[in-house]
């Protein structure tokens, strides 16, 4: 009986398979879709109870990246559990907010989402397929002749016609996916620079990420971030690590975005690339701040178990401590995209994207590494603390 059921099932996986990938609904490619949904959902929202309707002034995004259920659940044990308690019945800062809401969050084409195509979600309020950035679900990833009238605008556009003063501030590189789709239409998120794109999307007129930041939507007031080698010509030395190749300019169009923004903005805009110039800059005289402060994700190519065990993750990025010191900086719709603020909540350390990170999925003990497939798995009959599980976790990594 037991081989019997088992073959039913086996070959039920199999006739699912079978089927293929279900193609998404036509309509989920039309903006409009999405537009008409969020206008119903928070029209039903707001029958639900009397709520504040009067304009906010300012608006600051915090991006948990990664930050399910379950890894603000892991956070919120580890809390507890680092004051000498059991863990579970301890509160977070966000646990004690007036209103919390849950959202879905998946791309048009993927059930697991990607930091593109969800960023596209959140910023522009369209949802898009995985790996691409400001371009709605009719957008084919990497076919640059599907970008031309599928783009869709964000909050910080809106904000900044809106007279708002803007800015993008990120523990990762200003281009990568979640930030850009702020700023950018592109149908592949590694397209950081020219230097990324095949020869046939450049001849069709397709822009690069970098390239986009300063072209697309003119005059952001404050930039801060890494990334910087995708700004400068192809081999031109960096300025912070000179003699290394990896960190040298990958333009391949000749240009140098950084001093065309700097001849652009030479009135009131200032460019810093280090702690000493950051602390230094006076918001009651400047505009525009670009900030391409590298060390940010300096220990990029150090493994994580490495960083975690040398306490090199305990160094707070300077873009932090910079916003706590000058709170007077100019914040009005300002999008903040932390590249692992919810790991901030369990280690204490920020990093860039990283098939390494590890995200919390509290079933089972199990730990899944974000984007990619692979798993390590912890049975146990006893309570154990995140701290034993992460520790086992660098062991086996």
């Amino acid at each position: 009986m037991k081989a019997t059921a088992l073959l039913i099932i086996c070959f039920s996986l199999m006739s699912v398979a079978a089927q293929g990938k279900p193609k998404f609904p036509d309509q989920e490619k039309d903006p409009k879709f999405w537009n008409a949904w969020a206008q119903r959902t928070l029209k039903n929202a707001l029958q639900l109870q009397n709520l504040n309707k009067n304009k906010a002034k300012n608006l600051i995004l915090f991006l948990g990246d990664g930050m399910g259920v379950s890894t603000v659940t892991a956070a919120r044990i580890l809390k507890g559990q680092l004051s000498g308690h059991s863990g579970e019945e301890t509160q977070l800062e966000m646990d004690k907010f007036p209103f919390v809401a849950l959202a879905k969050t998946y791309n048009t084409d993927a059930q697991v989402a990607d930091s593109a195509g969800t960023a596209t979600a959140y910023l522009c309020g369209v949802k898009a397929n995985e790996g691409t950035v400001g371009v709605n679900a009719a957008a084919v990833r990497s076919q640059c002749n599907t970008t031309a009238g599928n783009e869709v605008t964000s909050i910080l556009r809106w904000a900044k016609e809106a007279g708002k003063s803007v800015g993008i501030v990120t523990t990762t590189r200003v281009n990568h996916a979640t930030p850009s789709a702020a700023y950018a239409h592109c149908v592949e998120r590694d397209w950081y620079s020219d230097n990324e794109m095949p020869p046939e999307a450049l001849q069709a007129g397709c822009k690069d990420i970098a390239r986009q930041l300063f072209e697309n939507i003119p005059n952001i007031d404050v930039i801060m971030g890494g990334g910087r080698k995708y700004m400068f010509p192809k081999n031109t030395s960096d300025v912070e690590y000179p003699g290394e190749q990896k960190h040298s300019g990958t333009r391949k169009d000749g240009r140098n975005l950084v001093q065309e923004w700097i001849d652009r903005t030479k009135e009131n805009g200032r460019y810093i690339w280090n702690q000493r110039e950051l602390y230094s800059v006076n918001p009651n005289t400047v505009d525009y701040l670009l900030d391409w402060t590298d060390q940010l994700h300096h220990h990029q190519d150090t493994p994580l178990h490495t960083r975690i065990h040398s306490h090199q993750w305990t160094h707070e990025p300077t873009t932090n401590r910079y916003c706590r010191r000058h709170p007077q900086i100019p914040t009005d719709n300002l999008e903040h995209s932390n590249g692992h603020i919810a790991q901030r909540h369990i280690l204490h350390y920020h990093q860039p994207h990283s098939p390494h990170t590890p995200h919390f999925i509290t079933n089972h003990h199990q730990i899944l590494h974000n984007h990619t497939p692979s798993y390590t798995t912890f049975h146990t009959t006893q309570r154990v603390s995140i701290r034993d599980v992460m520790t086992q976790v660098f062991e086996q990594s």
